[in-house]
């Protein structure tokens, strides 16, 4: 729905699909997103070497993933059962 509402709203060519599944020609992407997806990947460095593949040179990739580290988060997310991978400031 997000993706529908920002291609309608805004014009904006949007892509909804599985990284595994996007057919996205190389070096074709000014920005890729990624909001709390990454620790649903089981292997985040293969993923992100695909995406890195689809950047144009000085691309941009936002990654946001929860913060393993935060301290004041409630316990029962703490380590949230669909994720594989918890990240902290050092990964």
């Amino acid at each position: 729905a997000y993706s529908a509402y920002t291609r309608e709203t805004f014009g904006v060519p949007v892509i909804t699909a599985a990284f595994q599944e996007a057919s996205i020609e190389p070096e074709s992407l000014d920005v890729v997103t990624l909001h709390h997806v990454l620790e649903h990947i089981a292997d985040p460095y293969a993923a992100l070497a695909r995406i890195h593949g689809w950047l144009k040179p000085g691309g941009l990739l936002a990654v946001d993933v929860p913060d393993i580290d935060h301290v004041p988060r409630s316990l029962i997310n703490h380590f949230h059962y669909a994720h594989i991978y918890n990240f902290g400031h050092a990964t």
